[in-house]
């Protein structure tokens, strides 16, 4: 999975550099990239920031990545060992009884299954994920945001095909690892798969009216169901699934439980209890989140780029904290601290009020990159609310294992096919 390089062409620089400095032609953004800029010291946050860039530099071409590539790949294992200590504070100050009471799990609004974020966000993950992505290639193909569009011979920016079509693959690609792993692999998803191969089943289904109601309803899962029968010689001929109203023959039991789907299991009443169940939510929250992170990496440099000059209110909230203005000015800009202030100084001022202050608010809560950042925010939010107070330590391992494979197998896959 090779992203879009910020600085990789003369012509991605939306602002031209003060006189005396030279474009930063590195093929990782100037933050968490190698840099020989000898930095002033007008900023308490730059010496301890060039230090970290370094080691994190050095790190990352170890592994063959980019620095930011590397800080993505970390933000999720972090957020799964603060929630991981979180979870152990919480059971280590309460009893057995205390903690199947505890208030913060059933009153705290976030882990109740019917929050409007779960209902609405989680559980139609890939929707917004996809709805995003496409936002954020429109915005680069359409509105041409992006100065790394080559030029044709008129000056004009013309699609870069390969670099679009690139995109496009890893979203298909993102996608059937998604679909194979929680809808459908021939049958069952992996996820239920690995379930029911390590001795998971569905239980509480003997006497489930609605379990012998949705079978009736479904042909292909009433003919896998009679196969049972017929196997376990209990087969009573065609008619009536089972012989009478009380539930599923006792016979049929343990052969129905183990071959039920979750999202069957779930539909009809059941418990999916036993077996290694890998977090589905956590393989959606991190799978979605690390996509749209690589896809976002480059436009969000030159994005940052053009809200600082052009957006008063982001211009504002980034000089409201100095070290806000030590990363937008090696994030986006790959000046010194001195420099880049004395060319914030220098912009002309533009302070919008009423209905203009609304309207600029809007434009920049809208911008691609921070509908992306907000999305991504809720996510992590989510994620760690997972890692506190849902499944155990080797089931999150199982869903962080599963987001993180078809990711890092297309970033590699990527620099060892040179594309």
């Amino acid at each position: 999975m090779s992203s879009f390089s910020p600085h990789d062409e003369s012509s991605s620089k939306v602002t031209s550099l003060p006189k005396g400095k030279s474009n930063n032609s590195a093929s990782e953004s100037p933050l968490l990239g190698d840099s020989n800029v000898s930095y002033s010291e007008s900023s308490v946050y730059e010496l301890p920031l060039n230090k970290v860039t370094k080691l994190i530099s050095a790190t990352a071409r170890k592994l063959r990545l980019s620095g930011p590539e590397l800080v993505v790949l970390c933000i999720y294992p972090t957020i799964m060992m603060v929630g991981q200590v979180m979870h152990l504070v919480r059971t280590l100050f309460l009893s057995g009884n205390e903690l199947e009471n505890d208030w913060l799990l059933h009153k705290n609004y976030f882990t109740q299954k019917r929050n409007i974020i779960n209902v609405i966000f989680v559980k139609q993950g890939w929707g917004w994920t996809s709805a995003v992505y496409f936002y954020l290639i429109g915005s680069w193909v359409l509105l041409k945001i992006s100065p790394l569009s080559p030029k044709s011979a008129d000056g004009k920016s013309c699609i870069p095909v390969r670099k679009v079509s690139g995109s496009i693959l890893r979203y298909l690609m993102a996608t059937l690892w998604w679909v194979f792993f929680t809808q459908w692999f021939f049958g069952r998803p992996l996820m239920d798969r690995v379930f029911l191969a390590t001795g998971g089943k569905c239980t509480s289904i003997a006497h489930s009216e609605r379990l012998l109601n949705y079978i009736d309803r479904n042909p292909d899962l009433k003919n896998e169901l009679r196969k049972i029968e017929i196997d376990s010689g209990s087969y009573l001929g065609p008619g009536p699934l089972v012989p009478n109203s009380d539930g599923i023959s006792d016979s049929d039991v343990d052969a129905y439980e183990a071959k039920i789907s979750s999202a069957i299991c779930r539909r009809v009443g059941g418990n999916w209890k036993g077996g290694h169940d890998p977090s589905g939510h956590c393989f959606l929250l991190v799978h979605a989140s690390l996509f749209l992170w690589f896809e976002l990496l480059p436009l969000s440099v030159l994005q940052i780029r053009k809200l600082y000059e052009t957006n008063h209110i982001f211009h504002q909230l980034v000089n409201s904290s100095e070290l806000l203005e030590v990363l937008v000015c090696k994030w986006s800009f790959d000046l010194d601290f001195a420099t880049f202030r004395n060319k914030a100084q220098s912009m002309p001022a533009h302070r919008p009020s009423g209905r203009g202050k609304i309207m600029e608010i809007l434009a920049f809560l809208g911008t691609p990159p921070v509908v992306t950042w907000m999305l991504l925010g809720l996510w992590s939010w989510m994620l760690l609310i997972t890692t506190i107070y849902f499944h155990s330590l080797p089931e999150l391992i199982g869903g962080f294992a599963a987001g993180y494979f078809e990711i890092v197998t297309a970033i590699y896959m990527s620099r060892f096919c040179g594309q």
